[in-house]
């Protein structure tokens, strides 16, 4: 009984598994501010045709920071409006996906109201949206000048190129704002615990071509995940990476020195 409890010990130190999150995608909207356009990359459509409402991204501070936003938010405003707001393409990968954000109606020196309606969908960023969409998410939202925390599970769509649409819409003075649009990944990665105290350092980071390792120890071997625990790639004796073929994301990359064995994050950059 006592060797069996001591094999099992010696495992479970040898091999490990944790949990990783990694960013797939985060706009905070503080590369725009402007009262005319909106962050780079994202779109604005006017469902109305009539030009009563759009969105824009800019620095509100003076309204927003009461409600606990920080530093610049997307901003919709209108009255009888229906305007949708639209992501770039975001690539899911397999398993499970998250997506987040901050949401708030602003009263607006008295002027905005409360009970203001917004859709969200998830669509195939080689589509459109049209009439006939299904939103994955509804809220009206009846109180203002009080942000939410809200989470939306994308695991439907792993794998998929998607964009996300935000849909505000209603009739009367409403002023919605958004911030820290986020899509987290959850992986799992098997590492081992034997030399924890390998200390490595990697450079730059994000990257472009190569991964240069800092190591006082010899390299044996290095690999690389993406988001989904899958690898990559892997090389031999060498302290310098090629990413060069890697898509745009977040990786993790093991190496393996004489020492043991140490995990960390990347990005790879276009």
């Amino acid at each position: 009984m006592m060797k069996s409890i001591l094999l099992f010990g010696a495992l479970t130190a040898a091999v490990a598994s944790f949990n990783a999150q990694t960013t797939v995608f985060l706009e905070e909207f503080n590369t725009e501010n402007s009262s005319t356009s909106i962050a780079p990359n994202w779109t604005w459509q006017d469902l109305t045709g009539n030009g009563s409402g759009r969105w824009y991204s800019g620095n509100y501070t003076s309204i927003t920071d009461a409600m606990g936003f920080s530093g610049n938010t997307a901003f919709c405003t209108g009255n009888g409006f229906d305007v949708l707001l639209i992501s770039p393409s975001i690539s899911l990968p397999a398993g499970s996906s998250t997506l987040t954000y901050k949401v708030a109606l602003s009263s607006f020196f008295g002027q905005g109201s409360a009970n203001s309606t917004y859709n969200v969908y998830v669509l195939p960023a080689s589509s459109t949206y049209t009439s006939s969409a299904t939103p994955i998410f509804t809220e009206t939202v009846t109180t203002v000048n009080t942000i939410s925390d809200k989470t939306i599970d994308l695991s439907s769509f792993a794998g998929q190129a998607v964009k996300i649409y935000f849909r505000h819409f209603n009739s009367g003075t409403k002023y919605l704002f958004m911030d820290d649009v986020k899509v987290t990944s959850s992986m799992v990665l098997a590492t081992s615990e034997t030399g924890n105290d390998v200390q490595i350092g990697i450079y730059p980071n994000p990257a472009t071509d190569f991964i240069t390792i800092k190591s006082k120890s010899e390299i044996i071997s290095t690999e690389i995940y993406d988001a989904t625990g899958r690898k990559v790639s892997g090389q031999q004796k060498s302290n310098k990476v090629d990413v060069r073929n890697l898509q745009q994301g977040n990786y993790i990359l093991n190496v393996t020195t004489k020492e043991g064995k140490s995990s960390t994050k990347f990005i790879k950059k276009g």
